[in-house]
């Protein structure tokens, strides 16, 4: 719920779980407003932290996410696309990551030098790179300014390229009627060949890592990604949410 002059604004939230990139999901999204996303633990968290169930790569999932994210805030108004930050594991190994219950070397630890962000975080942060450009500070930026936090990117949503995109995904399932209709939205971003267009759009990053980052928050021994029952640390990750959305729900 936002408050804006007073008068309170309510929200219908949705939850969707899918361990890794799911494109079939999407078509769930299509009259949301708002769209927070996050995928990660569920892939390998060393080589090129292959999905466990897709068997697809983190970076290209992530590229083919940020592509959906892309497309989706400049298919319409007053939409807003979200990132949330991985959250920090503390298995008792060399980075904290979890490579399987027989590495583990005791209880949950602090996460060891070297490794704030851990490696989810780290991919995020190249796959957005390819993407998008960080919004750069302006002289009216305010020490309160959220532009550190948006990413300004331009994807080609139907250009052909092997990482699984929403396009890919009806071309290679076949889905005639999507494509079309995604081909004639796309006419109308450029005057060069369709499949060629690109669009721009931004995604926000909800950063939540740093709050999450205390060993001693985790439910049970060895349980060392979850958080479940520290209401005080959620009320303060929903806190970020409300400062990062509000003011752009205000201009809707």
């Amino acid at each position: 719920m936002f408050v804006d002059n007073g008068k309170a604004k309510k929200a219908r939230i949705r939850y969707y779980m899918s361990y890794e990139w799911s494109p079939w999901n999407v078509e769930f999204m299509e009259d949301c407003d708002v769209n927070i996303m996050n995928i990660g633990l569920h892939y390998k968290p060393d080589g090129n932290h292959t999905g466990r169930e897709t068997r697809h790569t983190l970076m290209d999932d992530m590229l083919a996410a940020i592509t959906y994210l892309t497309n989706w805030t400049a298919s319409k108004d007053n939409r807003i696309a979200l990132w949330r930050s991985a959250l920090p594991q503390h298995f008792s190994t060399k980075d904290g990551h979890f490579y399987g219950w027989k590495k583990l070397n005791g209880s949950c630890t602090a996460i060891g030098e070297g490794n704030d962000q851990q490696a989810y975080n780290r991919v995020y942060d190249a796959a957005f790179s390819r993407l998008c450009q960080l919004e750069e500070p302006t002289e009216h930026s305010t020490k309160h300014s959220c532009n550190h936090l948006r990413h300004s990117c331009s994807v080609s949503p139907a250009a052909g390229v092997n990482y699984q995109t929403i396009y890919k995904f009806w071309s290679d399932n076949n889905c005639t009627e999507h494509i079309s209709n995604e081909l004639l939205r796309l006419s109308n971003f450029s005057s060069v060949a369709n499949k060629e267009a690109s669009v721009t759009g931004e995604i926000f990053c909800w950063d939540i890592f740093d709050l999450f980052d205390v060993t001693s928050w985790h439910s049970k021994d060895l349980d060392c990604s979850h958080v479940c029952y520290i209401p005080q640390l959620f009320e303060a990750a929903f806190k970020r949410l409300e400062l990062l959305v509000s003011p752009l729900i205000a201009s809707f």
